[in-house]
């Protein structure tokens, strides 16, 4: 195999040689052949010319096919074939081939509007087989015009400031084969389209080297504004085949240097050193940049006030380069802006001074601690607040519920403090006190500090435990009784009062000396509520249970244990069906006497509902029983004397006093307690005293004896008349608003009562008329 090196060595250079060379290798034909080619442009004719080889395989073939071999790796294209009665052209080629054989030793071809599929290597075959004739065969390259180069800095060049920077033209032919093996003609240019000629640049700081290579000698920080192109062309030794590229992509210039203090700049500009004083909560912002080829790495560095260590990288920072910073008392101190790459670090750098106020330290009892368990009692505990501030702060204090326990009050100090960091603390104290604590001093205290700069907040978490007990909550207290419709299922809502949070340990039952154990969640399911109403020692709990109560369970009473890691308590309610009231209990008469008597008594479980009280008396029947009222005489019926008293509030003694009573008379008085779901009675029998003596003689009293029985005679058939005849059915047509007060009552005697309640203001005055002429008449 023959390449011509040494001859592409002096027209182009070593790289481009190299190139070349391994271009023009590729193939042992193309190379052999070398020079014997034929250039062509696209849709021009070219003459091409085969000599035919003395030798064996030439003349033992029967005939000789001559292919295209393109270089692409595929089948090669027959194209003519050479018989012995002479050549004969494919199809393929026929229109466009014309052959001449002259002495079956050369033949000329003319090929007729060339394209870029017929260039190529054009052999000589023995026959049909693929034995190809040494020797024998001409090459046909397609000019084609080449892709525009690409402008690149030499690999063994360096861009830094001070050095040669050598570029070369990398050319990309399109010419076909591709192994065609032409050298490259390049042209170099600069911005403004000005050919840089080699041999008007010899000698020149920038200039063409002997390689074709554009070469800057002692590259300057100035040469960045240096731009240029090249482009490149076949060199077909004939101008009227070169065909010129398009112009590479313009290069420019990028000689590289390390930065110096005086190329960092900072947005906003802030002198070497410079101090920077900010208040806490105030934001600053640096903007970082350097003049460097290639571009710096900008880092900012930062050292804490009175910080033993060196300098570390500043975090968080979304980009490196810009310095954001919320100003702390934790970020006082020293920054510096880094510039760096590969040639030179420097940096540039100020001091940033934190006027400020931190959160404090707090304390209970002494003890640096945020949280403390304490029992409800007589127990004192001493709060303080220890604020790291620069100025001095106003400390007030707030409690749980935020309200303002003391006015601000100026913090006690400062004393000077050295963490284990370095940073020097300036510690302010403040203290508060409780006294007596209980379950309700429980929660968050805090102590707000401010100065003319911001403010800093402690919280100090503070429990009191307190054993269980009920919160007096209304509509959620755990009574003693609770009215249920049967059957339904219990389900009760209710809150405890306790600290630490209490738990529903176990609920035992009982009704009629029978007792039981009720499981969970077997029985009872238990639902609760922590922190109810955002007070920690409030817990709101759900007893529901699993069946529907029935009559058996009237007056259950249920003990539940409720417990929490320091207490243990049993509380108990009882389970009231609801229905009608229960009987009162404690029904007492006193004062009793010849005209009047008092009574008093306890109201019975009301059934659920609302229950009024009505109050009845009659005299004592002699003739029947009570429960046969057609046998009572019209003295002994039931006469309403108090009626819609209110058991309000509930629970509670009631009295009622009845007056104009006759003497030595025995009475019923029944008491009935109701509701809207039915009643119940209780009756009590008393006798009134007689009556005190009289200083009036015989003859006397027995007159006014006789004198008040015709009077009461007449009266008795007035009030026959006016109130059995006519003013019962308006009587009875009241509504139920006539109820009395709640406590002392006091009753008219029945027939003054019957006169007073239904008989108008003329029959009241005729009847005290009629009165007082039988009085005056009789003395």
């Amino acid at each position: 195999m023959r390449c011509a090196a040494a001859n592409i060595v002096q027209k182009v250079g070593f790289l481009s040689a190299i190139i070349l060379l391994l271009l023009s290798c590729f193939d042992e034909g193309i190379s052999a052949m070398l020079d014997d080619h034929e250039i062509s442009l696209e849709a021009a004719n070219v003459q091409l010319t085969i000599h035919i080889p003395d030798n064996e395989i030439a003349n033992s073939a029967s005939y000789i096919l001559i292919r295209l071999d393109r270089g692409t790796g595929h089948d090669q294209i027959e194209v003519i074939f050479l018989m012995k009665d002479g050549p004969s052209v494919t199809d393929l080629f026929k229109d466009r081939l014309t052959v001449t054989l002259t002495n079956r030793r050369r033949v000329d071809m003319l090929l007729r509007n060339v394209s870029a599929l017929d260039a190529g290597m054009f052999r000589c075959f023995s026959s049909s087989s693929k034995t190809i004739i040494p020797n024998c065969g001409q090459l046909l390259i397609v000019i084609r015009k080449p892709d525009p180069p690409t402008v690149k800095v030499l690999p063994s060049s360096t861009a830094v400031v001070g050095s040669s920077l050598h570029l070369v033209c990398q050319t990309h032919t399109r010419s076909l084969p591709s192994g065609h093996g032409l050298t490259s003609q390049l042209y170099w240019y600069d911005e403004s389209g000005t050919y840089l000629d080699p041999y008007l640049t010899d000698n020149q700081r920038i200039h063409i080297n002997e390689d074709n290579q554009l070469v800057i000698e002692q590259l300057r920080r100035a040469d960045s504004s240096l731009k240029v192109y090249c482009t490149s062309a076949d060199n077909t030794g004939d101008v009227t085949t070169r065909i010129v590229s398009e112009p590479s992509t313009i290069f420019q210039v990028m000689p590289e240097y390390g930065p110096t203090v005086q190329d960092i700049q900072s947005t906003p500009e802030f002198e070497i050193d410079h101090v920077v004083h900010k208040s806490i909560g105030q934001s600053i912002s640096y903007r970082c940049q350097a003049q460097c080829v290639p571009s710096c790495q900008i880092m900012w560095m930062y050292r804490p006030y009175g910080g033993a260590a060196g300098f570390g990288e500043v975090m968080n920072l979304v980009k490196k380069n810009v310095l954001v910073l919320d100003v702390s008392r934790t970020n006082e101190g020293s920054y510096r802006c880094y510039a760096e790459n590969n040639h030179a670090t420097v940096y540039k750098g100020f001091y940033l001074e934190a006027l400020y106020i931190n959160n404090p330290f707090v304390e209970i009892n002494g003890l640096v601690r945020s949280n403390a368990r304490f029992v409800e009692g007589d127990t004192s505990v001493n709060l303080s607040c220890d604020f790291d501030s620069n100025p001095g702060p106003l400390v007030v204090w707030s409690s749980p519920l935020k309200t303002i326990l003391s006015s601000s009050q100026r913090a006690v100090g400062p004393q000077e403090k050295l963490t284990s960091n370095g940073i020097h603390l300036r510690s302010y104290s403040s203290h508060y006190s409780l006294t007596s604590v209980q379950c309700e001093d429980s929660g968050v205290y805090r102590c707000v500090g401010s100065n003319n700069i911001s403010i800093g907040e402690g919280r100090i978490h503070i429990i009191i435990m307190c054993s269980p007990s009920s919160a007096d909550i209304p509509g959620l207290k755990l009574l003693s009784d609770y009215v249920w419709d049967i059957p339904h299922a219990l389900s009760i809502d209710f809150i405890i009062r306790a600290l630490p949070e209490p738990d529903i340990a176990r609920i035992m039952s009982g009704v009629k000396g029978q007792s039981r154990k009720e499981e969970i969640p077997k029985d009872f399911v238990i639902s609760k509520i922590q922190n109810y109403d955002g007070k920690s020692y409030l817990t709101k709990f759900t007893l529901t249970s699993r069946r529907n109560l029935d009559m058996t369970d009237a007056d259950r009473m249920f003990i539940m244990t409720i417990e929490s890691s320091e207490f243990t308590k049993d509380f108990s309610f009882r389970i009231r069906p609801r229905g009608a009231p229960r009987e009162i209990f404690n029904l007492t008469a006193t004062d009793i006497n010849h005209d009047s008597l008092s009574l008093s008594w306890m109201p019975g479980f009301n059934g659920g509902e609302t229950q009024t009280f009505a109050v009845e008396f009659r005299i004592q029947n002699q003739p029947g029983h009570q429960d046969e009222p057609h046998q009572l005489t019209e003295e002994q019926a039931w006469i309403l004397v108090a009626n819609n008293l209110t058991d309000f509030p509930i629970g509670q003694l009631i009295k009622v006093q009845i007056v104009s009573l006759r003497s030595n008379t025995e009475y019923v008085v029944r008491i009935t307690a109701s509701n809207k779901l039915g009643t119940s009675v209780r009756e009590i029998t008393i006798t009134t005293t007689d009556p005190p003596e009289e200083t009036l003689g015989v003859g006397a009293i027995i007159g006014i004896i006789v004198c008040v029985l015709v009077i009461l005679a007449v009266v008795a058939v007035v009030i026959y008349f006016f109130v059995y005849k006519k003013g019962r059915g308006k009587h009875e047509d009241e509504d139920d608003d006539d109820s009395d007060e709640v406590g002392t009552q006091e009753v008219m005697a029945p027939k003054q009562q019957q006169t007073v309640s239904l008989l108008d203001q003329g029959d009241i005055q005729h009847l005290k008329e009629t009165i007082d002429e039988e009085i005056q008449t009789i003395t």
